[in-house]
């Protein structure tokens, strides 16, 4: 019976001993474990941290790269504005000249203006002393009448009609005012930018003391274009027109059949009441 407890005895230390063996191999294994998984969260950290400085860095290069693409296309249309401005005419429109030089143009205007007055309050008036009944007039075969279109419709007698009383008139002195004016009317048929070039040449012609006053506003309509009637697709301006009236009344003058030819048609002319 002793040896039997003795046995039983020693079996439960052991068996004590194999569980206190295991309990310790347990518990190393879950410090191990844990160990391991701290390891791991700090990796797992550190990645988080390297991806988040990729991205930052990526944004920034896309960020760059899109401030690189609109200076690129900033430069790209300023070059475009400079090579309109070379391809630009010499003489630009009054209303983009600097203000400096607007205001001495509109001062040398104003000084011509007073000293053409001046002249014309100095010269003595023409006074016909007699008439008498052996007096006879000079006539002309090629004496020069007013054109008269019977072709055109109400609305297109407006648009010349309007033209007409605004270039009668213009002086130095309301020349920015009216010419605003001109600018707006609606000049969009062959005939209406004939006639305009028509009435501007015979005005020209007729009181050459304005001569400049034209001229500038000749500048001004220089751009108007419309659409040829009888040719599609074809477009007629106001230069070329002009250019080629210059050039007829050119040779009307050489073949002698202007009425240039005549000196004292022009004092015979009747003239625009300016005020």
């Amino acid at each position: 019976m002793t040896f039997a407890l003795n046995i039983l005895v020693e079996h439960g230390t052991h068996l004590e001993s194999k569980c206190s063996a295991a309990e310790q191999q347990l518990q190393e294994q879950r410090e191990k474990q844990e160990q391991q998984n701290v390891e791991h969260l700090n990796q797992v950290t550190l990645l988080k941290k390297d991806l988040q400085d990729k991205e930052n860095c990526w944004e920034a290069m896309v960020g760059k790269n899109n401030n690189c693409v609109k200076a690129i296309y900033e430069l790209h249309r300023r070059l475009q504005q400079l090579e309109q401005r070379q391809q630009q005419p010499q003489h630009e429109p009054r209303s983009q000249l600097p203000l400096a030089q607007e205001k001495k143009q509109k001062e040398q205007f104003h000084q011509r203006n007073q000293r053409w007055h001046h002249q014309q309050q100095n010269k003595s008036p023409r006074v016909i002393d007699h008439v008498t009944s052996d007096f006879e007039l000079k006539t002309s075969t090629n004496a020069w009448r007013p054109a008269k279109k019977t072709d055109l419709t109400g609305r297109d007698q407006d648009v010349v009609r309007q033209f007409r009383s605004l270039l009668n008139k213009i002086t130095p002195e309301n020349f920015d005012r009216l010419i605003d004016k001109i600018e707006l009317i609606n000049i969009a048929k062959e005939d209406h930018l004939k006639d305009v070039v028509q009435l501007v040449l015979e005005k020209a012609i007729l009181e050459s003391k304005f001569s400049e006053v034209y001229a500038n506003m000749c500048h001004h309509l220089a751009k108007i274009e419309v659409k040829e009637t009888g040719r599609p697709g074809n477009i007629l301006s106001f230069r070329t027109l002009l250019i080629q009236s210059c050039q007829n009344e050119m040779k009307k003058v050489i073949d002698g059949t202007s009425r240039l030819d005549d000196d004292e048609s022009k004092d015979k002319a009747p003239t625009a009441c300016r005020g």
